[in-house]
Formats: C-alpha cells, sequence, structure tokens
C-alpha cells in the first residue's frame, strides 16, 4: 500500500514497512508507518517514467530510518516474479 490515511490504515508491525511512492507526502507515510508500530520503512518509486530514479524525501524521524528505493528495487523486496535489475 501508500500508507496514506485517505487509503486506508496501515496494518500493525513491528518490522519493516515497505509502501508505495504516491497519494501523500512523505511525512504522512512515515507518521502512519510510526503510528503502525514499524520500526523502519522503505518507500519504492510509483511506475511512472524515471521510476528507477531516486529522490530526496522530505521526512523526518528521531527514532525510526526511512529511506527511498527505485521501484525495481521495490518490486525484488516484494517478490515479484521476472522482475530483475
Amino acid at each position: 500500500g501508500q500508507a496514506c490515511s485517505a487509503t486506508g490504515p496501515l496494518p500493525a508491525g513491528s518490522g519493516t514497512a515497505l509502501v508505495e511512492r504516491g497519494t501523500c507526502a512523505f511525512q504522512e507515510k512515515l507518521d502512519n508507518v510510526t503510528a503502525a508500530g514499524y520500526s523502519a520503512g522503505i518507500v519504492f518509486n510509483s511506475a511512472v517514467p524515471g521510476c528507477d530514479e531516486l529522490v530526496t524525501m522530505a521526512a523526518a524521524s528521531e527514532t525510526v530510518p526511512f529511506v527511498f528505493v527505485g521501484r525495481t528495487t521495490g518490486l525484488q523486496l516484494l517478490g515479484v516474479p521476472g522482475v530483475s535489475h
């Protein structure tokens, strides 16, 4: 999911949340990841031209690591069949 309030609540968890870019600001994603109990978050790029390019996220937390990866990396982390570099 996208970890946005408008797209529904993020299921509770304790590991690393993997969320897709889009719909809401990075800070909202981070706040929702933190509120759901995750210890870290990874945002992967949405399906747009240049979707494997990296961006700088405007989000900050004192306690929860939060990073951005390209779409291919995100799909690989999800275990989507047939996705390679």
